[in-house]
């Protein structure tokens, strides 16, 4: 009997430790973000305004087709949804054009097209590397993503404007047991510069879950963006 009780006791106390050991795999321990590589241009200079010769009476004899035309000039339009997936129950999803935001100016109540502007400059990115490890210290979701924008633009020669921004996967880990998922959004935009002499900013976010039989995790990243190039992570 004592032989008895002492059996099943190791066999209780073996089984405990298997289930300690499982729960360590499946609960994470860390995470870690890594810019790994980036490619910038230099700041695109912001036009100054020009003061108006004429007092505030002959302001009043503007054309007024033309004070319309200056008025539709300071609408900033935003193109693409505002929130797509990028990561779908641990593999990526197919990028959809409308996942591609554009900051562009509006006129006359149409939309400026991107290849209307000029000066723009050469495509920017950034590169993060996603790490998240078990209790172990065993990684076991790895995402490499990268920011692309296109930024400087200005229509008629004002403003600085951006095209081109997107949150892309390039390589992703997860290993068994992990459900992982991620999306993209485009959190706010604003205007750094004038009604007259707009400089866009736009604020993004990678916002990610992972999901085991243990537990969830959920953490967002943020970024922000401006038509002259500049590049912060919040």
């Amino acid at each position: 009997m004592k032989l008895y009780i002492a059996l099943l006791g190791m066999i209780l106390s073996f089984n405990n430790i298997q289930a300690q050991e499982s729960s360590a795999y499946y609960q994470i321990g860390s995470s870690t973000l890594t810019l790994e590589d980036g490619q910038e241009g230099p700041l695109a200079p912001i036009a100054k305004e020009r003061k108006s010769r004429f007092s505030f009476g002959a302001k009043n004899k503007v054309n007024p087709e033309l004070s319309e035309f200056e008025s539709d000039l300071d609408t900033i339009i935003s193109i693409g949804t505002k929130i797509y997936t990028i990561i779908e129950k641990g593999k990526p999803v197919v990028t959809r054009q409308d996942a591609v935001w554009k900051l562009l100016p509006k006129v006359s109540g149409q939309e400026v097209d991107e290849m209307d502007l000029e000066g723009w400059y050469s495509p920017a990115f950034r590169k993060y590397r996603l790490e998240l490890k078990n209790l172990y210290g065993v990684t076991v979701v790895s995402l490499l993503y990268t920011i692309n924008y296109t930024y400087g633009g200005q229509y008629d020669g004002k403003g600085r404007y951006l095209t081109g921004v997107e949150i892309r996967p390039e390589d992703l880990m997860v290993r068994w047991g992990y459900n992982f998922d991620a999306k993209a959004t485009r959190v706010s935009i604003v205007n750094h510069g004038s009604k007259k002499n707009p400089v866009v900013g736009m604020t993004i976010k990678l916002g990610h879950t992972i999901k085991t039989v243990l537990n969830e995790v959920q953490q967002e990243y943020s970024y922000h963006i401006k038509g002259d190039g500049s590049f912060q992570a919040l």
